[in-house]
């Protein structure tokens, strides 16, 4: 039987141009897992807290989902499958529909499941025996609503790019490979025993 050894070092402990192909090849160490399944996708900051009014305690997200799909490279979408709101009250007062017209909505988050379009909130008359149309003002509140649920969405996928792209930095791979100690040899393939 024979014995080989081989000589590991630590990330610090390697040249410098060895350091720099070690974070090229490892670029997606923290994007190989579901790096996204984190909590305030649809969250609101401090400042929309402010701006209309939301309890603090059911800010933290506008919407309830089962799972998530996305693209933020060259399809551009976001879906949230089987969305509803978390709370109608902050839903409500985010999306700036009176509490006399929000009772008369019936609202519905498209989630798309075969992707390519991004989720979308869509409304029709919640008096489904006695329908009504509604008035020209009731109507561009809803539209406004719709397009500030739009922007949520968008807000929410361009967090989600702006992590990946975080997550893809020299100094977050380096961050990863430090902490977890990990080992390389000294052309940088890094030791899996």
């Amino acid at each position: 039987m024979k014995t080989k050894t081989i000589e590991l070092y630590t990330f610090e402990e390697l040249p410098e141009d060895i350091q720099e192909d070690v974070l090229d090849k490892y670029r997606d160490i923290n994007v190989e897992v579901e790096w996204w399944d984190y909590d305030g996708k649809t969250g609101f900051n401090s400042t929309e807290i402010k701006k209309y009014r939301l309890d603090m305690e059911y800010s933290d997200d506008l919407l309830d989902y089962k799972k998530i799909y996305f693209d933020c490279g060259q399809g551009w979408y976001i879906q949230f499958v089987d969305a509803e709101f978390k709370h109608d009250e902050t839903a409500r007062k985010f999306l700036g529909v009176p509490k006399s017209l929000w009772d008369q909505v019936e609202w519905t988050i498209n989630d798309q499941p075969h992707r390519e379009t991004s989720t979308r909130l869509e409304y029709e008359s919640g008096y489904a025996r006695d329908y009504r149309d509604f008035t020209p003002k009731q109507k561009a509140i809803l539209d406004r609503a719709v397009e500030r649920f739009s922007d949520k969405m968008e807000e929410a996928l361009k967090g989600l790019r702006e992590t990946y792209e975080y997550l893809c930095t020299d100094d977050a791979v380096k961050d990863t490979i430090i902490i977890n100690e990990y080992t390389f040899t000294i052309g940088g393939k890094m030791d899996n025993g």
